[in-house]
């Protein structure tokens, strides 16, 4: 990390995180020539090529937000971009996965350092994205052609739709609802272009947090296909939680698979209540669920609307042709 000494990083260590001077890698010369006269990326771009080169194993960028392990086996890992096909940009190096001592990686090193080197007129992606690009097409890196994944893994919002960011997070849950989805990039530079005020980073961050949160719960009741036991206390109700009860607490509440079993060996009697609003009722978060820190999680509507989006998305029984079919 730029600015960042060994020390300023000794708490990672207790987590399992090896933590080293970047002159290991490459002569601190190398990096003080770089930065005197360009931007940090610049640096990043050469940098990455080399230590993947040197020691292999998986790079990210600090604004990818890892949503769940990502437990690739292979050789190389390269992942695309939806849109910069204009630029010559059809790779994203956001995410790379290399073995130690690649020889695509030492030929996309040296390449790197002669473009850098050779001209003093420089666009954006000339040593990341659009090195990387040409590489692939080239002979020379034809191989990794088959090492080339979808932009979903990675990138499912692309870097001219950053603005998706600052729309609800109900919105944002669409982007993860595709189960090749391993994470988020945020497009940092582009990210903070569109929004400087103090702290929007931050709040993004915790916005894709939450998002992860939703998830690993969807995941642990789908994968182990059981949910807890809710405890018989005496005198008291178990009541389930709903998606309605989860958009108007603004996710305090999370709705919950129903899945009742009656396990006390003899006969039990379900007397189902079932409560709904008012047709134009707003469907919005209540007052003391929304704040500076907890923005609303979902746009609002009424009941009406929400019903009929619930019904589409969960039964899909307004398709067009099933209505032409019933008519």
């Amino acid at each position: 990390m730029r600015g960042q000494s060994p020390e300023k990083l000794e708490f990672l260590r207790p987590h399992g995180i090896e933590v080293r001077l970047a002159d290991d890698v490459l002569p601190r010369g190398l990096f003080q020539h770089i930065t005197a006269g360009s931007e940090i990326r610049y640096f990043s771009d050469i940098f990455r090529y080399a230590v993947l080169y040197e020691h292999g194993g998986l790079w990210m960028d600090t604004d990818v937000v890892l949503l769940r392990p990502f437990p690739f086996h292979g050789d190389h890992f390269l992942n695309l971009q939806w849109r910069g096909g204009h630029q010559g940009h059809f790779i994203c190096g956001n995410v790379m996965y290399a073995k130690p001592y690649s020889r695509h990686l030492r030929s996309l090193y040296e390449m790197s350092v002669e473009r850098f080197s050779g001209s003093n007129s420089r666009t954006f992606g000339d040593i990341g994205p659009r090195l990387l690009s040409d590489y692939v097409a080239s002979e020379a890196g034809a191989e990794l052609r088959e090492r080339l994944f979808s932009p979903m893994f990675f990138n499912s919002i692309d870097w001219m739709e950053v603005d998706r960011f600052n729309r609800p997070i109900g919105e944002l849950a669409d982007h993860l609802n595709d189960e090749r989805v391993f994470g988020v990039h945020l497009w940092n530079a582009r990210t903070n272009a569109l929004s400087r005020d103090e702290g929007a980073m931050e709040r993004l961050v915790q916005k894709m947090v939450r998002l992860y949160v939703r998830w690993i719960y969807r995941q642990s009741i789908s994968s182990t296909n059981h949910s807890s036991d809710a405890p018989a206390v005496p005198g008291a109700f178990v009541v389930k939680g709903g998606q309605l009860l989860q958009r108007w607490t603004n996710d305090h509440f999370l709705a919950t698979p129903h899945r009742a079993v009656n396990r006390s060996g003899g006969e039990r009697y379900a007397l189902a209540f079932f409560c709904a609003a008012d047709i134009d009722w707003p469907v919005a978060a209540v007052p003391t669920c929304v704040g500076p820190d907890k923005p609303p999680s979902y746009p609002t509507t009424d009941y009406t609307e929400y019903m009929i989006r619930y019904q589409q998305r969960t039964y899909n029984v307004f398709r067009a042709n099933d209505q032409d079919a019933a008519e």
